[in-house]
């Protein structure tokens, strides 16, 4: 397996939490002769995922101690977990300010032109359709209201004129009746 590796350091006027990698792998085996022909389907599976995450952060982990980071070697060892359970490993150790960092919604990661577009309070043409989609979605659904709306009041118009009519009816049978008994 082949692995390029790009190691990020923060923007200089962003988060300056925010190193992190970008690791890109190939699916085909390679042998002296280059990559064979056939794809390592396994290597796609969540569970070779989730234990390549441990050893990568087991491996930082032992890199920052050894560098004197005995802090943060810590909080690399449990980096392949979810936030949760980093704030639950976190509280467990009584590492009260590092539970609280973790204490969020993971974030889904933005392209830089997103990004750099967010920053001048520009949106995208994507951001823009999809504002559009849900205004006119909006929209429709308050015709749809406006329409069932507009249905119930002659449907209860209707209920009042058949109503009246059979007052109406009801009345003449009794006339009728009354007209009887005189006669």
């Amino acid at each position: 397996m082949i692995a390029d590796v790009n190691l990020h350091q923060p923007d200089k006027k962003g988060d300056q939490r925010n190193y992190h990698a970008h690791i890109l792998l190939t699916l085909r085996r390679t042998d002296q002769n280059g990559f064979t022909g056939n794809k390592a389907r396994e290597w796609n599976k969540k569970e070779n995922l989730n234990e390549w995450r441990k050893e990568w952060a087991l491996s930082c982990s032992k890199q920052l101690e050894r560098a004197g980071y005995e802090k943060e070697a810590i909080e690399w060892k449990y980096a392949y977990l979810t936030l949760k359970e980093q704030r639950e490993a976190a509280l467990a150790r009584n590492d009260i300010e590092y539970a609280e960092r973790c204490n969020h919604q993971a974030e889904k990661h933005k392209p830089l032109a997103a990004y750099q577009l967010e920053k001048r309070r520009e949106i995208s043409y994507v951001e823009h359709n999809r504002q559009e989609n849900i205004a006119n979605l909006k929209l429709q659904r308050t015709k749809d209201l406006e329409e069932i709306k507009d249905q119930a009041i002659n449907v209860h118009k209707k209920k009042m004129a058949l109503e009246l009519e059979m007052d109406e009816i009801t009345k003449q049978k009794d006339l009728d009746l009354d007209l009887d008994l005189e006669i």
